[in-house]
């Protein structure tokens, strides 16, 4: 009846998106290794040059919108800036700024007072040279900071093929594969494959997981003992839930930063696991 039929259109979209995904993402691999390509045959390409061969690459591919149009603007725009001799966080936070201030499109990227936060938490861990675990990678800019800053491996869960792909090159364009992994799939999946000990987290995937990842990984014993646990957007979208065990159940404290580039409060909570 109705339900069956509902639920065959429901797999039929799943699996299409699934399809969709592999076909952005070997695109981009494509694109990429164009690029590096010309370099090693000692021709210096531009941004411009990948953002027209990947656009072309993506167009082929599909009929009418791009897929993930924002996030390869902003590799695009990383490959340009690298070339040119910045880095790409840089790029990535030139893009954002831009976008947000012309017509309001926001990235979800802990940047500005929320990169500073992060990183003196972890400078602030038993162990500068240890591990820690993001969950929410989305296009790598947060893990870039970290461990661009601290001589920490880094290892981070995301579970969009095309954003991993992107991540990956933006990791690569950093002198930082040694540094960082990316695991692909979703946290539950993801954390019996992961060997600890962690000495911090960082929660910026969707919130409605923050305290089932939490129990999840303390049941596996993945952290150290008094493991340092960052998490964001806390306020908007609240996690209310989360912020209640933590502050229940650790030592918490609970600060008002604003969002990158915009005048809008949001809460991070930095956790001390106590048991």
């Amino acid at each position: 009846g109705d339900t069956v039929k509902r639920r065959t259109m429901m797999a039929q979209r799943e699996t299409k998106r699934a399809f969709s995904d592999v076909g952005v993402a070997n695109a981009v691999g494509r694109s990429y290794a164009k690029l590096l390509e010309m370099e090693w045959c000692g021709y210096r390409p531009t941004g411009l040059t990948f953002a027209k061969k990947l656009r072309g690459a993506m167009h082929r591919r599909f009929q009418g919108a791009l897929p993930y149009n924002k996030e390869l603007n902003l590799l695009a725009r990383a490959v340009q800036r690298v070339v040119d001799g910045g880095t790409a966080t840089e790029a990535m936070e030139g893009v954002a700024k831009k976008r947000w201030r012309s017509n309001r499109l926001w990235f979800d990227m802990a940047g500005g007072l929320k990169a500073q936060l992060l990183i003196s938490c972890l400078k602030g861990c038993r162990q500068v040279d240890g591990k820690v675990l993001e969950l929410g990678t989305y296009c790598g800019y947060s893990a870039i900071r970290m461990a661009s800053a601290l001589p920490m491996l880094v290892e981070t869960v995301e579970e969009d093929p095309l954003r991993v792909v992107i991540t990956r090159c933006m990791i690569a364009m950093s002198n930082l594969s040694d540094r960082i992994k990316v695991w692909i799939g979703n946290s539950a999946s993801v954390f019996p494959r992961l060997q600890g000990p962690f000495q911090a987290v960082f929660l910026d995937h969707a919130g409605k997981y923050f305290l089932r990842d939490l129990r999840h990984f303390q049941s596996l014993n993945l952290g150290e003992r008094r493991a340092v646990i960052v998490a964001n957007h806390q306020l908007k979208p609240a996690v209310p839930e989360f912020l209640w065990e933590v502050t229940q159940s650790h030592l918490t404290q609970v600060v008002s930063v604003p969002e990158f580039e915009q005048a809008l409060e949001d809460w991070m909570t930095i956790t001390l696991l106590t048991r």
